[in-house]
């Protein structure tokens, strides 16, 4: 029995008896016609001469069998264990243990079912009604510390992956119409992928298991509640609770999970219930270590009795970034992308790694304002993130300190202070709330929420190059339980027109989420800097930190 733990509740999987598929447990049709057409080929390979010589009691035999299996499944154990007794050479043993293997399914025995199923692919290693039942059994009986869990989930997705792969090649039988046909393989893919799926919640890949578990459900023909119960907590492990609410209402409504499933739900909607929702500082509990203190939470250590030139400072801030706009139409990178999901009790569960080919345009609109577009592989879908949500946005944020961007932000200078050992001036900013379009937004389902920031930049006190940017957001947004967006970005020298111009670009990014029940960490480094502009283009090496 496999413990699945979630926020505060204990959730236990029911065994495979408590737990069956719809179809399982009962003879398809592409299962009746695969053995016909398996017992029929068998026969002609004999050969008629040979037919003759086939002991008459066997094919009374297998006659029996295959007509057993349109009733109870005790009477074609019954039969199966007999007939390869007493035919242990029989050619039609791998019809015969294939069929034991679904019946001892039915009745619960699954030590039998899995001897009877190893004996079945022995025989015939293309039987994919039993790769798929072993693979969806296996994974759901391992203990996960077990000193064998290791072997037994690698044995179940090799199963899960040998039926994805042969399902496939198979044609229809002549007797069956097409649509039963696809129901049938559909069916059985949906075994392999919620094999699939558990195997990687045990291996705490929950994003690929949550990926695998909704192509099973999608192509099951009949609801399956376990389907359902796992994706839940697949989502909630992986700290995405809002979709695990969604898929413990599903396995809520109807199926022997009833009582485990609302159980789940309560847990994790407990697990999302806000403790502030307008502001995250103040002190931090345990389970609030994952993310850093409000930028307001934190004084910076400065030098006392220091005069701050604010406004030549932000006037010459601002005039970097207009010598980077003029002279950059885009550049590309190498961004790597490593995410980590955050558990109720704040841990961080393993990372998830992306590598993209980057690249990022920059515009100068009519109305003095910058257009920033981001682009990953060729697109900006936010499929191409982990969990869907796309984090972007990471060189637009410096031009707060842009002259046509910077008059919309409260700027106030903290003192000189220092960044890597470099003497920098720390200016913390407040976007200002008379303006229309906030710098930030995010967008979801249609619609579109400004997100008003406030932060703390670090300008480098010999060359008003913005070292290190700090934002926080100014109020959460409780239409989307928006608690935390927080983001760290540091920023490292680019050399472009053989050393005679210097940009600072985005060297790395920290990212911390927490809206809807989707809680996160990411890390988004940039390297192998490419600049370009009208007519000319250079390649950079990795940006100096």
């Amino acid at each position: 029995m496999l413990l699945l733990s979630l926020a505060t509740t204990a959730i236990f999987l029911p065994t495979s008896s408590q737990a069956q598929n719809a179809h399982l447990g009962t003879e398809t049709e592409l299962d009746r016609a695969m053995q016909e057409s398996s017992v029929k080929e068998r026969n002609d390979d004999l050969g008629n001469e040979q037919l003759n010589k086939v002991d008459k009691a066997e094919v009374a035999a297998i006659k029996s069998f295959l007509a057993s299996l349109k009733a109870d499944p005790k009477n074609t154990i019954q039969q199966g264990e007999k007939f390869a007794a007493k035919f242990p050479m029989s050619r039609y043993l791998p019809v015969v243990y294939g069929n034991l293997t679904i019946s001892y399914y039915s009745v619960g025995n699954v030590e039998k079912m899995l001897a009877s199923g190893t004996k079945a692919l022995q025989l015939d290693p293309a039987n994919v009604d039993v790769m798929s039942l072993l693979a969806v059994t296996i994974s759901r009986r391992v203990k996960p510390h077990s000193p064998d869990a290791p072997d037994q989930l690698e044995t179940a997705e090799t199963y899960a992956r040998r039926t994805i792969e042969l399902i496939p090649t198979f044609t229809k039988p002549s007797k069956m119409d097409e649509a039963t046909f696809e129901k049938a393989r559909n069916d059985e893919l949906a075994l392999a992928y919620s094999g699939l799926g558990l195997v990687d919640i045990d291996r705490e890949k929950y994003s690929d298991a949550r990926a695998e578990l909704t192509r099973a459900i999608h192509l099951n023909s009949a609801a399956d509640p376990v389907d359902y119960y796992l994706l839940g907590n697949a989502n909630a492990r992986g700290g995405n609770f809002g979709d695990a609410v969604a898929a413990f209402e599903k396995c809520s409504a109807a199926g022997p999970l009833i009582e485990r499933c609302q159980a789940a739900l309560e847990s994790v909607k407990h697990a999302m219930e806000p403790k502030d929702i307008e502001s995250l500082s103040g002190a931090h509990t345990k389970a609030d270590s994952w993310y850093p203190q409000d930028i307001d939470d934190e004084a910076p250590e400065v030098a006392s009795g220091t005069a701050c030139p604010l406004d030549d400072m932000l006037a010459q801030a601002g005039k970097r970034l207009q010598e980077m706009v003029a002279n950059v139409d885009k550049f590309t990178a190498t961004e790597t992308v490593e995410h980590q999901n955050v558990g109720p009790d704040g841990r961080l569960k393993p990372p998830e790694t992306r590598k993209y080919n980057y690249l990022v345009s920059i515009e100068q609109m009519q109305d003095g304002y910058m257009n920033v577009e981001e682009y990953r592989d060729g697109g900006s879908s936010p499929d191409q993130f982990p969990d869907h949500i796309a984090t972007v946005g990471t060189p637009s944020l410096v031009l707060i300190f842009h002259p046509n961007h910077a008059k919309n932000f409260k700027m106030t200078c903290e003192g000189l202070g220092q960044w890597q050992g470099r003497p920098a001036w720390l200016v913390h900013f407040e976007e200002r709330t008379d303006h229309h379009a906030a710098i930030s937004a995010l967008a979801m389902s249609g619609q579109t929420f400004g997100l008003r920031l406030k932060g703390r930049a670090w300008i480098l006190a010999d060359s008003y190059h913005i070292a290190r940017l700090e934002s926080d957001l100014m109020n959460g947004i409780p239409e989307i339980r928006l608690r935390l967006q927080h983001e760290d970005i540091e920023y490292g020298p680019v050399n472009f027109q053989g050393g005679k111009v210097q940009f600072w670009l985005p060297a790395s990014t920290k990212f911390y989420m927490d809206f809807r029940g989707h809680r996160f960490y990411r890390l988004h480094q940039f390297t192998d800097y490419q600049l370009f502009s009208i007519g000319f283009d250079q390649k950079i090496s990795d940006v100096k930190n």
